[in-house]
């Protein structure tokens, strides 16, 4: 092949790239718009199959500049069903989703794995059941995961210390079971952690105090919590709220809670601690409520 026809070859490939990606945007865009219309959902005149291809403009959608849907935005939005309705699978492009304020209820589907891009998922406050999908494991962006006020039971998976990324978790009011898992200490990013209003047993593991950058620890109100609480809580330092209460936490206070000196809100109540209140907690100025 001469130097002319390659001139023309390099010519053709570099005109014809540019409508090879725009033909596979247009048709991801097209199975997105098409899995949210079959979701029924949208229940407003603004979604319909006439106007599938503006679907980026439907309540609650928000695509990128390439028209593929990043986010997914509808809290109480009065959706009733079951998430398994919902095909996830088609959007590999979703960071955020919150559907949180609903009616859903079932369980999470395995497909809500798929999203391997997702960075904040809120599901909070509807009738959700089940146990927590091990697909979940893919979301390895994920940085917000709520999934408060619902019916999910079962234990917390070991996986779920695998998601290294998430700065804040909460599992609270739900009916987890069993022991605290040690691999939420490999979560070295989270912020904030509630697992309180679950049925949890035995103690804090050692585990948990290596989240140095824990601000705000919630495991009140587990009944069968028991135990001595470790003396390794003290390494927490930059705790500023926590909330033991309504448990069954025996022992003495560990005066290394003293040492969490930028506390400003601690509860102990309703426990079965025995001793006196450590002198060490006097050193703890930013407290305005204990």
């Amino acid at each position: 092949m001469d130097v002319g026809c390659s001139g023309v070859v390099l010519l053709m490939i570099l005109a014809i790239a540019p409508v090879a990606v725009a033909a596979k945007e247009s048709a991801v865009n097209l199975l997105e718009a098409k899995a949210l219309l079959q979701s029924g959902w949208w229940g407003d005149s603004s979604a319909t199959a006439t106007n599938i291809s503006a679907h980026c403009h439907w309540s609650g959608i928000i695509c990128n500049d390439a028209g593929s849907v990043t986010e997914i935005l509808l809290p109480n939005y009065g959706i009733q069903d079951e998430l398994t309705n919902f095909s996830f699978s088609s959007f590999r492009n979703l960071v955020r989703l919150d559907l949180s304020r609903n009616g859903l209820y079932g369980a999470i589907p395995h497909q809500i794995g798929t999203l391997s891009k997702l960075a904040y998922l809120d599901l909070s406050f509807n009738k959700l059941e089940g146990e927590l999908p091990s697909s979940l494991v893919n979301l390895t962006q994920l940085a917000h995961l709520d999934v408060f006020w619902n019916s999910i039971d079962n234990l917390i998976p070991p996986y779920i210390g695998n998601l290294t990324n998430l700065v804040t978790l909460d599992l609270s009011l739900n009916s987890f079971f069993g022991p605290i898992p040690p691999t939420l200490g490999q979560l070295s990013n989270l912020d904030s952690l509630d697992l309180s209003n679950n049925n949890f047993n035995g103690t804090i593991p050692l585990a948990l105090c290596r989240l140095t950058n824990l601000s705000r620890l919630y495991i009140h109100s587990n009944p069968l919590m028991e135990r001595f609480l470790p003396k390794e809580i003290g390494n927490l330092k930059s705790l500023v709220e926590l909330d033991l209460s309504n448990s069954r936490f025996s022992g003495s206070i560990p005066p290394t809670l003293g040492q969490l000196s930028n506390l400003d809100s601690l509860d102990l109540s309703n426990n079965h601690f025995n001793g006196t209140i450590p002198s060490t907690l006097c050193r703890l100025t930013n407290l305005s409520r204990l």
